[in-house]
């Protein structure tokens, strides 16, 4: 038994009876309750949901709005169940949490089980996945452009090349000839 590591439910739950109010929370949701200084009442039991998630997360309307709807409809039990994720700022760090709603019946009375979970270890991989796509994209365009640059520059030395070998010898555009072909194989490097 002492080889037994508890580490406990990390999901953020609370229990909401019909009018949106918190009737119970688990250990999670009361350590952030007790992180974010809403824990009086004790970890906003008897307090709206909404009113705290608007107040404590710092959601931006929209995110807000669909949060607001989806857990009004399961509330009211035109929807079992919603999930949606949206951003917060916790304390001073931006995060991202999922948040799922399930409609039950304890007794005669009709509940709502909402958890949270702190996705931001997921978004934040999923940004850098995103990012690392568009610099792909951005890096296979320009090779094709450098690619495309290079094959002008290999057509304008050619001719200049050809052109140069038509004069003779003492003819003073042979330099120039010679100044185009070094200009084009300078720009060739810097492609």
């Amino acid at each position: 038994a002492r080889n037994i590591v508890r580490t406990g439910i990390r999901l953020h739950i609370a229990i909401l009876d019909s009018s949106g109010k918190i009737i119970a929370a688990n250990a999670a949701w009361r350590k952030l309750a007790k992180a974010k200084r809403w824990s009086r009442p004790e970890a906003g039991v008897g307090r709206s949901y909404l009113r705290i998630c608007r107040d404590a997360f710092g959601t931006d309307s929209d995110d807000n709005t669909k949060l607001s709807e989806g857990v009004q409809a399961v509330l009211l039990g035109k929807r079992d169940a919603f999930e949606s994720e949206f951003a917060a700022w916790t304390l001073a760090d931006p995060r991202w949490f999922s948040v799922a709603a399930s409609r039950f019946q304890d007794r005669d009375t009709h509940l709502v089980a909402i958890q949270h979970d702190d996705v931001t270890a997921r978004k934040q991989l999923e940004q850098q996945f995103q990012h690392s796509q568009k610099m792909e994209a951005v890096g296979q365009l320009a090779g094709g452009v450098a690619h495309d640059f290079n094959n002008l520059l290999t057509v304008i030395t050619g001719y200049a090349v050809l052109l140069r070998n038509d004069l003779p010898d003492s003819d003073p555009r042979r330099a120039d000839l010679d100044e185009i072909v070094l200009a084009v194989d300078t720009g060739a490097a810097l492609t």
